[in-house]
């Protein structure tokens, strides 16, 4: 038995280790296997073979595997909470168009919700950042030079936004600038001018803006320009209609259990060409440009209140308007619902827990930490840290 309790340890600190590197370098890719069977073997007519499992969740499968071996006891509250949500959000798959898409989808959105409680595993800082960087670069080479991939642009640059942000928590160290402009120009790369100036805005008011201690928030107006630069910028780019539903979207609702429940997620187009009593040209076969419009379709009203309440109130008590953020975004975007490798990266950057104290240093250091015992002397001991506490 205490040779089998290494070799546990090392195989849990391999694969937790090993699926967030594999995650941070894979979250941007919409590459992995397909759930429904090989299409070459079985043909793209059937619509559950459309729907991978991309690597980004098998590293984050991994990670959650290893930490089960690392520390077998797990809270119940950790387990129920995304279990009843879990249940909650599929309970479309009955009323769906193909209820076979709506519980594959189901799968990626369970595996994500393993993310919930990582704490600041994810905290892309000191080497994660390495990997996340070679992660984003490889992501917009791929953007330009391997389109048959079909490269999300709006998932990375969000994602570049988010490196600007990890960086506001470490102190100026070498290389910080080079780190800015990094994600700067992976910003810029996507011609996205409402992320542009989002991504200016944290890189001057960011120190102020994460910068935070324990049990204090930061700025909530900063969180405000932002969605008002992102609803500025839409309004312009679609008119003042942003959130007008077509008349030829509701014809996919048959009845008040679908307007309650949607269609079925990934069903959008689907129901469009089935039940449309008029072609549609290819111009109208699009799927809404809001993230929320589209969750409205496939998930209906109670899967738009169940998912805005899991980010507005999931870091209700943490020191952050970090929600804030994945809500804006998923309003004027459709990416963190409509592709499977934007769900998990949505449901990471939702676990993400603000570190208690600011970094104070990349590298590992000791310092010592006087502890105060009633009826004793003071006494000293020394305790590594790292850029990271503990998970």
């Amino acid at each position: 038995m205490n040779t089998l309790f290494p070799l546990r340890q090392q195989l849990g600190e391999f694969l937790a280790i090993g699926g967030e590197l594999l995650f941070w370098l894979t979250w941007w890719l919409p590459v992995g296997f397909f759930l429904g069977g090989d299409p070459t073997l079985f043909g793209m007519f059937h619509s559950e073979l459309s729907v991978i499992f991309p690597l980004s969740g098998i590293g984050i499968l991994f990670w959650w595997l290893g930490e089960l071996l690392l520390s077998p006891t797990i809270k119940p509250q950790k387990i129920l909470f995304p279990l009843f949500w879990l249940l909650a959000w599929g309970a479309n798959v009955f009323f769906s168009f193909d209820p076979t898409v709506s519980v594959m989808f189901l799968l990626v959105w369970a595996v994500g919700l393993l993310a919930l409680g990582t704490g600041e595993t994810f905290f892309a800082t000191g080497i994660r950042r390495i990997f996340f960087g070679i992660g984003l670069a490889a992501g917009f080479a791929a953007l330009h030079w391997m389109p048959v991939l079909d490269v999300s642009p709006v998932l990375l640059s969000i994602g570049a936004v988010w490196g600007l942000i990890f960086l506001s928590w470490e102190p100026s160290f070498r290389g910080k600038f080079f780190w800015q402009i990094f994600f700067l120009a992976g910003v810029f790369l996507t011609h996205n001018l409402a992320v542009e100036l989002a991504a200016l805005l944290v890189l001057v008011f960011g120190r102020r803006w994460f910068g935070v201690t324990s049990g204090k928030k930061s700025p909530f107006w900063g969180a405000l320009m932002i969605w008002g630069i992102i609803f500025g910028w839409k309004i312009a780019e679609n008119g003042p209609f942003l959130f007008r539903i077509q008349p030829y979207w509701t014809e996919i609702f048959h009845n008040w259990t679908q307007l309650l429940l949607g269609v079925g997620e990934g069903q959008f187009l689907v129901g469009l060409q089935t039940f449309s009593p008029t072609l549609l040209d290819a111009f109208q076969l699009h799927i809404p440009q809001s993230g929320i419009m589209l969750t409205f379709f496939e998930h209906g009203i109670v899967g738009v209140l169940l998912l805005g309440a899991l980010l507005l109130f999931y870091n209700a008590k943490r020191p952050s308007f970090l929600s804030w953020w994945l809500i804006f975004f998923w309003m004027f975007s459709p990416v963190f619902v409509a592709r499977e490798e934007g769900i998990l990266f949505l449901l990471v950057l939702l676990s993400l827990q603000v570190p208690r104290e600011r970094i104070q240093n990349i590298k590992p250091r000791r310092i010592r930490i006087q502890r105060k015992r009633v009826g004793r002397p003071r006494t000293t001991s020394t305790a590594d840290v790292g850029d990271f506490p503990a998970t």
